[in-house]
C-alpha cells in the first residue's frame, strides 16, 4: 500500500504541476496545499474527489491533457450514465492495456509464443473504447514483447463470427475470444447450434460486465471443457482508463469457495445478493479507495485521473487483510492460501454502478437485475436479452409507479399473453432473489410491485417514449440510460 500511495502522491504533484485545468479545479473546490507535517494517506484524503461531471465534462478536452502528453487516438464510453464521454488516449496509456494483457495471456493462459494465436475481437468497433483498445494492446505485445498475435476485428457482426469460428479458426492451435460476457455466450450456443467445433486451446476473455459463475460454467459446458479457472478471464476496465484489474486463478477460486462458504461470502461481500466481480491489480499503475462505499482511482492516464470517482460502489482487500480473512476460514481455505502466495496482490470487490439504475419507488433497479431473469432456462429460446425499462404513474393512482420492461423477443417468436405473464413472473422471482429492497416492496405492494412487459418483435426498437429516464441493454454493449422524452435532443 506504501508504495501505491507514493505513487499516487507523485501522479497528484506532477498533475497539478502540469495540467492548468486541474489546478483550476482545485481551486474551485478550495483545496490548499497542507501546512505541517501530515501523514501521507491523511495529505492524500484531503485532495477533492473528481468525476465526470465536476473535472470531465467542466473542461475542455483539451486543456484536461497536460502539455507533456499527446494524444493519439479519441474515444467515447458508452454512455451508461446518460451520454457519451469522449476520452484522449496515447501510445502510455495503449503500453499500460498491453501490459496486462501480456500478464493475462502469459501467465494465465500460459500463451505458447512459439504458435500464432488468433484473437478474435467481439467488441463493437468504432469510436467505442474497448474493440480499439484490445487490438492495440495486441499490436503492441507483437511489436513489443515478440507474441505472435493474429487479430481480426468482426465487432458484433454475430454472422461475421460465426465465419471465422467455421473457416479460419480451425487453422490455429490457439484461438482467443474476446467481447462482452452475454454477447460471447450468444455466439458460442449459436456456434454449437451450427455444430461448430472449438480448439482445445480456446480462451476467453471477457470485459464490460461481471461474470457469474453460472454464466462460467454454461460457457466451459458449451466449449467442451472441465472447468479451468485459467482459460476464462474477465477485465474489469472502463472507458475513462482502459483496462484497470482482472480476473486471476486467485480470485476465481476464491469467489467460487464464497459461493458455498457463509462466513466467507460475508467477510467479502456483506449483504449483497449478487454476487459481485472480484479482481486484482497493480496497485504501481492503478491506486484504489474505497470512499463512502464508492471506489476512488488515481492514475496517471493520457488526462491523468486524480481521486477519481468512477461511481462503481465496491471495497479495496490489501493482501494483509486478505491473509487475515482467510486464516478465520482456514479449515475450508488451505489452496486459496497457496493461491494468494502466487498472486499477491490487492483486490477490488465491485458491486453495482450507483449512476447506471431506475429507481423504482426510492430503490435502485439494475441492469443485472433485469438480465438475471431474462437468463432463465425457461426464457432462454423465447428472448433475446435486449430490453429497456422505465417506470410511469400507475393508471388511475396518484402518487403510485409501475415499473416498465419492453423486451425483445427472439426470431419467429409471437407475442402472447401467456408470455408476456412468464417473462413477468422470471423478472419478478430474479428481483425477489438478487434485490433485497424489492423483495420488501413485493411483500408491501403485491402484485404492484410486478414488472408489466411488453413484448417487442425481433428486430424492432424496444426504446419507446417515456416520461422518466429509462434503462436500455442489448447483448454486445453496456447497459446505458435513456433520456426522457421530453429531454432528448432533436
Amino acid at each position: 500500500m506504501d508504495n501505491g500511495l507514493k505513487q499516487a502522491w507523485q501522479t497528484f504533484k506532477e498533475t497539478r504541476r502540469n495540467s492548468p485545468a486541474y489546478r483550476e479545479f482545485l481551486s474551485r473546490f478550495g483545496y490548499k496545499k497542507p501546512k505541517g507535517p501530515l501523514g501521507l494517506q491523511i495529505a492524500f484524503s484531503q485532495i477533492p474527489i473528481a468525476d465526470k461531471n465536476n473535472y470531465i465534462r467542466a473542461f475542455d478536452i483539451f486543456r484536461l491533457i497536460p502539455p507533456n502528453r499527446s494524444a493519439a487516438q479519441i474515444c467515447a464510453s458508452s454512455g451508461s450514465s446518460g451520454a457519451p464521454t469522449f476520452w484522449a488516449r496515447d501510445r502510455l496509456q495503449e503500453a499500460a492495456g498491453g501490459k496486462i494483457h501480456e500478464l493475462i495471456f502469459k501467465k494465465i493462459f500460459k500463451i505458447n509464443n512459439t504458435q500464432e494465436t488468433l484473437v478474435v475481437i467481439c467488441f463493437a468497433m468504432g469510436v467505442w473504447v474497448a474493440g480499439g483498445f484490445t487490438l492495440a494492446s495486441c499490436r503492441w505485445l507483437n511489436e513489443q514483447r515478440g507474441f505472435r498475435l493474429i487479430s481480426i476485428t468482426p465487432g458484433i457482426d454475430k454472422a461475421d463470427i460465426l465465419a471465422i469460428l467455421k473457416n479460419l479458426a480451425p487453422k490455429f492451435k490457439q484461438v482467443i475470444l474476446v467481447g462482452y460476457p452475454p454477447f460471447l455466450l450468444d455466439v458460442v450456443k449459436e456456434a454449437k447450434q451450427q455444430k461448430l467445433r472449438f480448439q482445445k486451446k480456446t480462451y476467453i476473455l471477457a470485459s464490460g460486465e461481471k461474470l457469474s459463475e453460472l454464466w462460467r460454467g454454461a460457457m466451459f459446458s458449451l466449449l467442451g471443457k472441465h472447468p479451468d479457472w485459467k482459460s476464462i478471464i474477465n477485465i474489469y476496465g472502463s472507458a475513462d482508463v482502459g483496462a484497470m484489474a482482472y480476473e486471476t486463478p486467485f480470485t476465481t477460486a476464491l469467489r467460487q469457495n464464497a459461493a458455498t462458504e457463509r462466513d466467507l461470502y460475508h467477510e467479502l461481500f456483506g449483504e449483497e445478493f449478487v454476487v459481485p466481480g472480484l479482481y486484482q491489480y497493480d496497485p504501481l499503475s492503478i491506486y484504489f479507495e474505497a470512499v463512502n462505499g464508492e471506489l476512488v482511482l488515481t492514475t496517471n492516464t493520457t488526462v491523468p485521473l486524480v481521486r477519481y470517482n468512477i461511481h462503481d460502489k465496491g471495497r479495496v482487500i490489501w493482501p494483509s487483510t486478505m491473509r487475515e480473512i482467510l486464516r478465520r476460514n482456514k479449515g475450508k481455505t488451505r489452496s486459496l492460501q497457496t493461491l494468494l502466495s502466487k498472486w499477491h496482490l490487492p483486490l477490488l470487490v465491485v458491486k453495482n454502478r450507483t449512476d447506471v439504475s431506475l429507481t423504482f419507488y426510492s430503490l435502485n433497479i439494475y441492469p443485472e437485475n433485469i438480465l438475471t431473469g431474462l437468463e432463465d432456462k425457461k426464457l432462454d429460446k423465447l428472448v433475446t436479452g435486449k430490453f429497456f425499462a422505465f417506470t410511469s404513474a400507475a393508471a388511475g393512482k396518484e402518487f403510485s409507479e409501475s415499473l416498465n420492461v419492453n423486451v425483445e423477443l427472439a426470431a419467429g417468436i409471437k407475442p402472447t399473453t401467456k408470455l408476456a405473464s412468464l417473462i413477468a413472473d422470471r423478472l419478478t422471482n430474479a428481483l425477489e432473489k438478487h434485490n433485497l429492497e424489492f423483495r420488501k416492496l413485493r411483500a408491501s405492494l403485491g402484485n404492484a410491485a410486478v414488472p408489466k412487459i411488453r413484448l417487442q418483435l425481433f428486430g424492432a426498437s424496444a426504446i419507446t417514449p417515456q416520461q422518466s429516464l429509462g434503462l436500455a441493454y442489448q447483448r454486445g454493449k453496456k447497459a446505458k440510460l435513456i433520456l426522457p422524452a421530453h429531454e432528448r435532443k432533436n
